[in-house]
């Protein structure tokens, strides 16, 4: 081996984590978010609602709708508009999620007066042609059909309809009948309710962002009254959910998926940043505790990851992994021992310093850039947080101590309160 190669490489200070926020621009009537940042002559022009697939009038019928938006308008068929779109070197995409609603825009700063009405048009005139709407429910149907093959996925519907209690609009899960049943009239009621009865909010970011914001800013404010009264999102109950052990056969694949879920606080909450980091800890990078035990020592699996995920009033942590036939029942008392261990004993220094650097770099990693940036202000802004959050993460990751993490994982790192499903061949 090279000599050079046997050295530790040289221990350097961090440099201070710093971030450009962005800014509010408008009028009386409303503002805009603003990231006036950028090198190349891009604009990046969203739309967001705080209304997602829980507050769907019609079962999957926010999903489609969105999905339909860029199938043609009232104006131009399907070919015509994304030959336009194409022609300019435009992208669009729609996307609904449980809590938002999301229409987002690209376009070179030279195009913008073509593209921008184009984009409008599509989110306030979209056709819903029939014939659409079959393609579409075909391919999700196909789809579906393909996916429910899989153990991890089979592992997490199950998992879902355990954790989310009777009545929550994430506890149903699809099926292709659901998708056949969505009309166009239920489309039309979809959009009308989450769409064209709610006004977004507005975002614009690029290097000549600051130049196209009141134009565009005026287009949506004609287009959505200030008269509008927002809806407000639907509120649902999320109790900690009955500790469970479920198996589902699938005796056809190789592996077992594993899923070991368990109910957190949600982003507002003051411990999240702590738990962030115990997540990570455990399973959130490739050398974490779950990743050494299970993949390094064991050889149970190719990999193992442990994961946080908020919404609007709590939060999931999970555990998920695909295993190695026959290894489940060693795979869960493995998991069951790393998280005990974490509430048992402290974090020694060089791990805990090890967690550290790596959420520092992915913390930079996750805001490099204006797109980056911006992403990060809408996600915030969805949980209703603002830029106080990232003083708090960056506050957190300097005085952490490794004792309040044993104390965070005695709290709410209980694997008897877990949710567990493996989907897969017979134990």
């Amino acid at each position: 081996m090279h000599p050079d190669l046997q050295r530790r490489p040289s221990v350097t200070e961090h440099p201070d984590l710093t971030w450009s926020w962005p800014l509010q621009v408008g009028n009386e009537q409303g503002s805009a978010t603003l990231l006036n940042l950028g090198r190349e002559p891009l604009l990046r022009v969203e739309l967001h609602w705080k209304l997602g697939t829980w507050d769907e009038p019609v079962f999957l019928s926010g999903r489609l709708m969105t999905r339909l938006l860029s199938e043609g308008t009232v104006r131009h068929s399907a070919s015509e508009w994304t030959g336009a779109m194409d022609f300019w070197g435009a992208q669009a995409h729609f996307s609904i999620e449980q809590e938002r609603c999301t229409a987002t825009l690209y376009v070179l700063d030279a195009y913008v007066d073509r593209v921008w009405p184009l984009f409008l048009e599509a989110v306030l005139e979209p056709a819903f042609d029939p014939e659409a709407l079959i393609r579409v429910v075909q391919s999700k149907v196909q789809h579906w059909n393909i996916e429910s093959r899989k153990v991890t996925v089979a592992a997490s519907r199950r998992t879902r309809s355990l954790v989310y209690p009777y009545g929550h609009p994430e506890e149903r899960l699809s099926f292709p009948a659901d998708y056949q049943a969505v009309t166009v009239a239920d489309l039309r009621e979809a959009h009308r309710l989450l769409i064209l009865q709610n006004a977004p909010a507005l975002g614009l970011c690029g290097p000549s962002a600051e130049r196209f914001a009141q134009r565009i800013l005026k287009d949506v404010q004609e287009a959505w009254s200030p008269d509008f009264n927002r809806s407000p999102a639907a509120l649902f109950d999320v109790p900690n959910p009955t500790p469970a052990l479920i198996h589902v056969p699938m005796p056809e694949n190789v592996q077992v998926a594993l899923r070991s879920t368990l109910v957190f606080p949600s982003k507002s909450h003051p411990d999240y940043h702590a738990l962030k980091i115990l997540t990570v800890l455990l399973g959130g990078y490739f050398g974490s505790r779950l990743m050494q035990n299970l993949r390094e020592d064991k050889g149970l699996t190719y990999g193992v990851g442990a994961a946080l995920r908020s919404f609007g009033d709590h939060g999931l942590m999970t555990v998920q992994s695909e295993l190695q036939a026959g290894s489940s029942d060693l795979a869960l008392e493995e998991v069951r021992f790393e998280m005990q261990r974490l509430g048992a004993e402290d974090v020694g220094k060089p791990e805990f310093d090890r967690v550290l650097s790596y959420l520092r770099g992915q913390w930079m990693a996750g805001m490099d850039g204006p797109l980056a940036m911006m992403d990060r202000y809408w996600d915030l802004w969805h949980h209703g947080l603002g830029e106080d959050f990232l003083r708090r993460s960056v506050q957190t990751m300097q005085e952490l101590e490794p004792a309040t993490l044993r104390r965070m994982a005695q709290t709410y790192l209980d694997p008897d309160r877990a949710v567990v499903v493996l989907a897969g061949p017979g134990l």
